[in-house]
Formats: structure tokens, C-alpha cells, sequence
């Protein structure tokens, strides 16, 4: 009866840290989680220096999905977000990014605009699990 119980609880055990695993398995990988864009004077604008690489690491397509989350100011009451994805596209055809082939990359470029000052920040979702944070200053 003691083997029985002793052979359960391994099973259990075994099958309890094999759970998480199975729920995050990463498909991406992002070569930056953070963009500082060069302070502009408003109205204005700036693009960020390097664009953020995103390369497709497991065995099948993955499908890419893009959002922009702004931190806004208490008074901000336009319609526009200060940080737009400029350009994304798969180098050096510049196709869109739409799916990401095993082994491929996309290249997204980024861009802080405004007309009033005042600092900005959010984040680049990729796919709801990658983020990128993002953070631009107006004089």
C-alpha cells in the first residue's frame, strides 16, 4: 500500500510541474522589452533609432497581432495615440508581417508624435504576451 501511495505522488508531482510548461511555451523572441524615444519639441515628431525584431523561434507559423496600450495624461482627450507603429514588415522584401514563418523575422518601427507637451508611455503588445515599453517626453 506504501509503494502505491509513494508511486502516486511522484505521478501527481510530475504531472503538476509539467503543467505550467505546457502553458507557456515561448514561439517569439524580442531583441528589446524597452524603447526611448529622443524628446521632441510639439508639435512634433521622432522615430525611434533601431526598429524592434521579432523572430518566430518554434516549428510552426505564428500569426502576429500587434497593440498599442497608452498611459495617457489625466487631461489627454484626443482620438490619436502619441506612439504609432510606423512600419513592420519581414526584411528584405518588406512583406507584411501578418504571419511569421519558423526562422523568420519582422522588423517593427516606431514612431512619437505630438502636438502637446507632456510625457508618454505604454507598451507594444505583441500576440497579448510580448511587450515592448515605450516612453516619449515633449517639451
Amino acid at each position: 500500500m506504501r509503494t502505491l501511495l509513494v508511486a502516486a505522488v511522484v505521478a501527481l508531482a510530475t504531472v503538476m510541474t509539467a503543467v505550467p510548461a505546457l502553458g507557456r511555451v515561448r514561439t517569439l523572441e524580442v531583441d528589446t522589452n524597452r524603447v526611448e524615444f529622443e524628446t521632441i519639441t510639439a508639435p512634433g515628431h521622432t522615430y525611434a533609432a533601431d526598429g524592434i525584431t521579432i523572430t518566430n523561434i518554434s516549428d510552426e507559423p505564428v500569426a502576429l497581432d500587434f497593440a498599442i496600450e497608452l498611459t495617457k495624461p489625466k487631461d489627454w482627450d484626443q482620438v490619436y495615440s502619441p506612439l504609432v507603429i510606423e512600419e513592420a514588415g519581414i526584411p528584405p522584401s518588406w512583406d507584411p508581417c501578418d504571419v511569421l514563418a519558423p526562422g523568420a523575422t519582422c522588423v517593427v518601427y516606431l514612431t512619437f508624435q505630438t502636438d502637446r507637451a507632456g510625457t508618454y508611455a505604454g507598451w507594444l503588445w505583441i500576440n497579448d504576451t510580448y511587450r515592448v515599453k515605450m516612453r516619449g517626453v515633449a517639451n
